[in-house]
């Protein structure tokens, strides 16, 4: 089913360290055996204003009304502070098709530029132009706020809210079948990095690869990617499209790590 652990600090007396408390704040269990709930999470910044920060948990393969390894995306709403919620609220989020893995990785970051960090989710085995190719959500801050946060017990009586492309919410879709574009991803502000395992490039055989996606002036995602970072085979032979991190360098600019494991 798997599970979520919230292990909360506190500041330090010493600058630039904190106080670490190792008995458990909250505890978030999966509600079906397979659900992997916690298959990923990411902090985002305050999105309803309260002083709290909220945290995204992706279940990639959570199921309901029937449908099998949809997926899921729960969003936990910052609690405990005087001004945030006493107790903790969710709001849920699915796409409804089966098979897709919603939720296997997420990212958050301001990538539209309004002031308030989007989610990025991916679904590496979303069916689309008659093949499956994956693909990723970006959900706009805006539209998260707008389905109302409930506790536990209540959240998961009511049906998860369904994704749709609209103004508010963009897919960006793989390019090659069969390719499992998502199964990586890396947001920062205004940019988005879709991991695919198995890719082409100038026709050549599939490879893993790393394309960087922005938006245009009108809001829109700009199908030429700003970059591509290409391994040198695809899976097993490099797993490039896998395993990726953001960091901040020490000149204050964004750096990307990618592991290449077998490259």
């Amino acid at each position: 089913a798997g599970s979520v652990t919230l292990i909360t600090g506190r500041p330090h007396t010493s600058p630039g360290r904190i106080i670490v408390i190792c008995d458990p704040a909250f505890e978030h269990f999966g509600t079906h055996q397979g659900m992997n709930l916690g298959s990923a999470i990411t902090f985002m910044d305050d999105l309803n204003d309260d002083g709290c920060d909220e945290l995204a948990i992706g279940a990639r393969r959570a199921a309901s009304d029937g449908q099998r390894n949809q997926g899921s995306i729960q969003l936990l709403y910052g609690f405990g502070h005087p001004k945030c919620f006493q107790e903790a609220r969710f709001s849920r989020f699915t796409d409804g098709r089966e098979w897709i893995q919603l939720g296997s990785a997420l990212g958050a970051g301001d990538v539209d530029g309004d002031g308030l960090d989007d989610l990025v989710a991916t679904a590496p085995y979303v069916w689309f132009d008659g093949a499956t190719r994956g693909g990723a959500w970006l959900l706009s801050g805006t539209f998260l706020t707008e389905e109302p946060p409930l506790p536990w017990a209540e959240a998961i009586d009511q049906p998860a809210r369904w994704l749709a492309e609209d103004d508010l919410n963009l897919f960006i879709g793989g390019l090659t079948p069969n390719g499992e574009a998502g199964l990586g991803l890396l947001v920062t502000d205004g940019l988005i990095g879709i991991g695919t395992m198995n890719d082409y490039i100038a026709g050549q055989a599939t490879v893993s690869t790393m394309r960087f996606y922005g938006l245009t002036h009108d809001g829109k995602i700009d199908p030429e990617p700003r970059g591509i970072v290409i391994g040198e085979t695809n899976r097993p032979g490099s797993r490039l499209a896998e395993y990726q991190s953001l960091g901040i360098s020490p000149d204050g600019r964004s750096a990307i790590l990618g592991a290449a494991r077998g490259g």
